[in-house]
């Protein structure tokens, strides 16, 4: 079957995916297909190119494509959302991103490996393991602010806390009211455990990985950061220079211009926000470092003459950059 352009497009679904095709005859192609007989429906078509939406069941989706023969180009949803014309259904949906697929100034998203979407889902039950321990600790301290007992502020001391407060028979605490301390307190015995099993499974796999052990020598960039970073975005050569990378995870000011007058306002925030996270935590540990005497002393001038927090996403901006030029030239953190 020969069609136009050589490209198809896919809006997919749990049960039902919308194929969008034209015929070299001229002829308009928008059928339903169930998703489990997909792929035997596209085995009619020689090598094309397959337009998709990144969401979810699209990288698994897209690597079945590619060992077929197929171009696969996974769409950030929210640049093909511009070429939906009318309501939103499957079939205008599914022609949104086969106009889409022609934009040049649209930049596909890499097709993630086995091995990435693993680890990111290590890192997504880290982050709903830290929430939850989060959570249990605000309970804690809002059980005893109900009893009229100072919580201690730091982490440790309310653990410590914890034990004082369930072995200290003169509290005018009853039996349910303990029960419920030494449950909030195995919550948080639980979600530390497995926060550092998840981490003992990253560890193991930065091993293995040396773009993750070069990453690992940059200040301010850990194991965490570090493996998010190979699993999220890959080696990086999707994007041109360090500046579009910074710029991706939103690490540089908004910009507004019209008429020739250019306004500049905060960070844009744009991307990956749990890897901007990430790397202006570390930039963080990186500065106060800096104030005490221990690295590079520039990173304490500029916060002199800005802010604490200012300087934090500088430093980031520079480890987005410097993380780009190692994984794309494969070479190793120098200090200067």
């Amino acid at each position: 079957m020969y069609i136009q352009h050589n490209t198809i497009s896919i809006d997919i679904a749990k049960k039902v995916c919308q194929v969008h095709y034209i015929l070299t005859s001229g002829k308009t192609v928008n059928r339903q297909i169930k998703t489990v007989k997909l792929t035997e429906y596209l085995v009619q078509f020689p090598s094309s190119i397959i337009a998709m939406e990144a969401c979810g069941m699209s990288h698994g989706l897209a690597r079945k494509l590619t060992e077929m023969g197929h171009d696969v180009k996974l769409l950030p949803p929210q640049f093909v959302k511009p070429f939906l014309i009318g309501n939103k259904n499957d079939k205008n949906d599914a022609k949104a991103i086969w106009k889409a697929s022609f934009q040049p100034d649209i930049n596909p998203v890499p097709v993630k490996s086995v091995e990435q979407q693993e680890v990111n889902f290590v890192h997504n039950l880290r982050v709903k393991a830290v929430e939850g321990r989060t959570k249990t600790i605000n309970q804690i301290r809002a059980f005893y602010r109900e009893f009229g007992i100072k919580a201690e502020t730091s982490k440790q001391k309310l653990y410590l806390q914890i034990s004082l407060t369930l072995e200290d028979a003169e509290l005018k605490i009853s039996f349910l009211g303990r029960e419920l301390l030494s449950e909030l307190k195995l919550r948080w015995q639980q979600s530390n455990e497995q926060i550092k099993r998840l981490e003992k499974l990253l560890k193991q796999y930065s091993e293995e990985n040396d773009e993750i052990q070069r990453l690992m020598e940059i200040p301010g960039v850990g194991l965490i950061s570090a493996t998010s970073i190979v699993s999220c975005c890959g080696n990086l050569k999707q994007f041109k220079r360090g500046r579009d990378f910074a710029a991706w995870l939103g690490l540089v000011p908004r910009h507004f211009g019209s008429g020739g007058k250019n306004k500049i306002t905060s960070l844009s925030k744009k991307g990956n926000e749990y890897l901007r996270s990430l790397l202006i935590h570390g930039a963080r540990s990186v500065l106060a470092l800096a104030i005490r005497g221990i690295g590079n002393s520039k990173w304490a001038e500029l916060e002199k003459r800005t802010c604490f927090n200012k300087t934090c996403v500088a430093i980031a901006n520079r480890n987005a950059r410097v993380i780009w030029a190692l994984l794309v030239k494969t070479e190793r953190y120098k200090t200067i």
